[in-house]
């Protein structure tokens, strides 16, 4: 890949943008997940509170569960997308094979 790909649009860029989305996502999920457990562990120490064990393990149940789906969802969505431009980029790499390959007299 070279610099006039990009700039013919023959390239994509979009791909490396949703790469970056994924991770964000990954961080976004870890940071959820993160809340939930604080906010579960804190929540039940608050005066007046009689279910202050089932807070907790309600979070510690929680938390972990929108982590992991919190990645999976993001790993989905971002593959989702990106699958559509690995076909471009093939076709268009299939194209400039055939392009190469046919006789100049044709």
């Amino acid at each position: 890949m070279n610099w006039e790909d990009f700039l013919t649009f023959r390239r994509m860029i979009t791909p490396y943008l949703i790469q970056a989305l994924f991770w964000i996502g990954v961080a976004v999920s870890i940071l959820a997940g993160c809340a939930i457990l604080f906010g579960g562990i804190t929540g039940a120490g608050i005066a007046g509170r009689r279910d202050g064990a089932g807070a907790i393990l309600g979070a510690l149940c929680l938390s972990p569960l929108v982590v992991l789906l919190g990645i999976l969802l993001s790993r989905i969505y971002a593959e989702l997308l990106i699958v559509t431009f690995r076909i471009s980029e093939t076709l268009t790499d299939i194209k400039e094979l055939l392009e190469r390959q046919r006789p100049t007299g044709a």
